[in-house]
């Protein structure tokens, strides 16, 4: 049991007088206005401090006759251990707040013994804290209705651990019920001679913030909260909605259930400021779900806005297990994909919608209870989703769509909790709204004023008053009576990492490992090998990149002989990958097969994390047509105006030696020669049949061709039709026109924008689109195949193990 130091019982001055105080009485010095009177109470403070565990109280002083009190205590205020009253209504307001903590300690203690002290000393635990309010005021000059509220609270506070050090002229009516039976009063004639000076007292809070700063709590141990037995994982059943442990309320485990019909807790909203333990309550409550449902009653939708790096962990990244309750991961996740996960859960609402329908069902639950079939809870967890709202563009959008959600996807068995740092302000996002209304549970860790009230509602600022690792849980849309402070269980990962394990061992024969979205990774085309060898020798297709959705499939355009099938890609495609991409790279030997890059070259890792969205685009658009093509009938005729270190850090040469190596080597054309080719290929439209070649003339870097011939407009609005398209990357649309044509954009019916300025992207694609060039994304337009834009990872130039793995694929070696 935990030795705890409190200073229930001090001596003052050089005559050590004994005087109860934390816990025990509250304390009344006469007022006589010297300086003795002052140093007297500064003793109770220091000794008060001192006696009692660093951390372990907090002192409230409220210096109305400005007497300097708290001077010398000053350097506690950055550490919260001191907070300074200035005025009456600042009092009054924190006599309001003792009153729902005092309220909060009996119902922690729940009547096992009378008063905290005794409750701490029984059960050896640190439950609450102690406080010492000081008041330097003439009491009978207060409102009426403060002094009302400190005539109960001085009654009332010792056993809740609240004590009062009041320095006052002593009221003439001796029945005034401050000087209760709990109030030492200490005469000016009987006063002690104070025995502190400043300067210790000064040293002496240096020294306790110091200790504090080393101290550590007794941490409440997810052990301690949750049930982690083999006996009991998996045994919860979650039909009527699924319970996880958050941490601990006194002596008991804070258990909260979301989805219960009864109860009609449905969705959750988690806030702190940095530090505070959010990532960790998050943990809990994920792992806690985890052993106590299994994949079959439960699976989790896991999105972080933030930096990703804790749900990492929960995939199959870098070692053989993952968490098998998540379907779907997404790291570094952005806007796109957030309403992506959200439109595939609209659509799983839906199907699940009919089939309780068909059955005569509502929701889940009669669903389950009238079939005994299992139907798994989902559970949506997004950290720092107000994220999602940054963008004015979008904010709209995406409140009307989280908003649904959490409305309507309850029935269905789908519940969401949000995790934010901040939601008082930057966000368009109103407290009366559908979220708000449809989040009962609010689990709020230390933070502001104003993001205590944003969370749990106004005039409850309770989370304002926390130490780190404790949340205010509250159930009932952040009304103050439904307040629970709680000492949340602390993640250990080892034993965390642990229970996964195991979790991975018993369900890796009937789950899949998550899908993992990062938007920040680089994807190639080997990603979508299986689709790209599917149906091969059918129409031709184009393999652009990765969708941002619930599965990452490939985004695949139909290339056939139709008009207007030629594809423009434009804007800077230059693009700086992070250290992950740079290692792969080093690893999978980007340029080894080029025949002019030499050692150093293949060595540089900055080189070789620089690669070209639009290079890629192109490399993989002829190695999709080329795979798919099994007749053989393709030329590929291709004008590389690019720099020399672009083509090397691209691997064109490898690109160059794959095409040949799968049966379709590249005709290559000077600049010089590319205006000749053009009118040949122009010419030739007439008399082509169906069993000439296709031809694709691809052009990188094009706008370093000041002069197209005019035969080039002909080529592309007749071309396709005939079997010739084109497939061209240019920096600016400026040239891109020049060189097409007036009146000529619409034969290209695709086009791809990478890093472009939105009024281009809005020439090309009309005034109502809206683009925001990023890092590793294009916005893929094709105005026969898609009803609007959309957005995409492109797949990265083709590298050796890319081309290694299409290879082994194709031909099976």
């Amino acid at each position: 049991m935990a030795t705890l130091n409190v200073a229930e019982r001090i001596t003052l001055g050089r005559e050590g007088l004994p005087v109860d105080a934390i816990g025990r009485g509250n304390i009344w010095l006469e007022e006589d206005y010297s300086p003795r009177t002052v140093r007297i109470a500064q003793e109770v403070m220091l000794k008060s401090l001192l006696g009692t565990d660093p951390g372990e109280l907090e002192l409230v002083v409220f210096d109305y006759n400005l007497r300097g009190v708290a001077a010398p205590f000053a350097g506690l205020q950055s550490d919260h251990l001191l907070r300074v009253l200035i005025t009456e209504k600042e009092l009054t307001d924190y006599c309001d707040k003792l009153e729902q903590h005092i309220h909060g300690v009996h119902t922690v203690i729940q009547g096992r013994q009378h008063s905290l002290l005794d409750f701490r000393a029984a059960t050896g635990k640190r439950v609450e804290s102690y406080i010492l309010v000081v008041i330097t005021a003439d009491m009978y000059m207060l409102d009426d209705h403060t002094k009302e509220l400190l005539s109960i609270l001085m009654a009332a506070g010792p056993d809740a651990g609240v004590t009062f050090l009041v320095v006052s002229p002593t009221p003439d009516d001796p029945s005034v019920v401050f000087l209760s039976s709990k109030c030492r009063v200490i005469a000016t004639g009987a006063a002690p001679t104070p025995n502190v000076a400043s300067n210790v007292i000064i040293d002496s809070c240096t020294d306790l913030a110091e200790r504090f700063a080393k101290s550590t709590m007794d941490p409440v141990l997810f052990e301690d909260v949750c049930d982690t037995s083999p006996q009991a994982m998996w045994t919860g059943n979650s039909t009527d909605g699924v319970t996880f442990d958050v941490g601990m309320y006194g002596l008991e485990t804070t258990r909260v259930t979301i989805g219960s019909n009864r109860e009609q807790l449905h969705n959750a909203l988690i806030t702190g400021a940095v530090g505070q333990g959010k990532s960790n309550l998050i943990a809990v409550i994920i792992h806690s779900l985890c052993q106590r449902y299994s994949p079959r009653e439960l699976e989790l939708y896991l999105l972080d806005f933030k930096e990703g790096v804790t749900l990492r962990q929960y995939a199959n990244i870098d070692h053989q297990d993952y968490l098998p309750h998540v379907r779907a991961l997404g790291l570094e996740s952005d806007v796109e994909f957030g309403m992506a996960v959200l439109q595939h859960l609209y659509a799983v609402y839906q199907r699940r919608m009919r089939l309780f329908k068909r059955h005569g069902c509502q929701n889940i639950k009669q669903y389950r209870e009238a079939t005994g079939a299992v139907v798994p809870r989902i559970v949506v967890v997004i950290d720092e989703f107000q994220m999602m709202l940054d963008d004015k563009a979008t904010a709209r959008e995406v409140v009307d769509m989280l908003s649904r959600s959490t409305r309507l996807f309850r029935a269905a068995g789908i519940h969401f909790i949000l995790a934010s740092q901040t939601i008082a302000s930057g966000i368009a996002l109103s407290k009366d709204s559908d979220i708000f209304a449809q989040t009962p549970i609010r689990m709020a860790h230390r933070n502001s004023v104003r993001e205590s009230e944003a969370t749990l509602g106004l005039g409850n600022t309770a989370a304002a008053d926390l130490h780190m690792g404790q949340a205010i849980v509250n159930l009932d849309y952040g009304a103050i009576a439904s307040n629970r402070k709680v000492s949340v269980a602390w993640a250990d990962d080892k034993v965390l990492a642990g229970l996964r394990c195991n979790w991975w061992l018993h369900a890796r024969n009937f789950t899949r490992p998550p899908y993992v979205y990062d938007g920040t990774k680089t994807i190639r085309l080997d990603a979508a090998a299986d689709d790209l060898l599917a149906s091969r020798g059918g129409r031709p297709e184009l393999f652009v990149g990765e969708r941002i959705s619930v599965g990452g499939t490939a985004l695949r355009l139909d290339f056939g002989e139709d008009s207007g099938r030629n594809l423009a890609v434009f804007g800077a495609g230059e693009e700086q990958f992070d250290d992950a991409a740079v290692d792969a790279e080093e690893v999978t030997g980007i340029g080894s097969v080029a025949d002019d890059a030499s050692s150093a070259d293949t060595q540089d890792a900055q080189g070789a994390s620089r690669v070209n969205a639009a290079v890629g685009l192109l490399q993989n658009a002829a190695i999709a047509l080329a795979v798919r093509n099994t007749k053989g009938n393709a030329r590929f005729i291709i004008c590389d105006l690019t720099e020399a270190d672009i083509a090397r850090r691209n691997d064109m040469n490898g690109f160059y030696q794959f095409m040949e190596s799968i049966g379709f080597p590249i005709e290559r054309v000077e600049r010089d020669g590319l205006g000749s080719v053009v009118d040949d290929l122009a010419d030739s439209l007439g008399s082509r049949t169906d069993e000439d070649d296709l031809v694709y003339l691809i052009g990188f870097g094009l706008d370093k061709v000041a002069d197209m011939p005019n035969s080039f407009g002909r080529l592309i609005k007749d071309g396709p039709a005939k079997g010739v398209h084109v497939l061209g990357w240019w920096l600016k649309t400026s040239m891109f026109e020049s060189h097409v044509g007036f009146g000529n954009n619409g034969y290209f019916d695709i086009k791809i924008m990478l890093r472009l300025d939105e009024r281009d992207v809005q020439r090309q694609l009309g005034p109502f689109v809206s683009w925001k060039a990023r890092d590793n994304r294009a916005f893929v337009a094709d105005s026969t195949y898609l009803s609007e834009p959309v957005t995409v990872i492109p797949y990265a130039p083709a590298n050796q193990e890319t081309r290694r793995r299409i290879t082994s694929a194709l031909f099976g070696y």
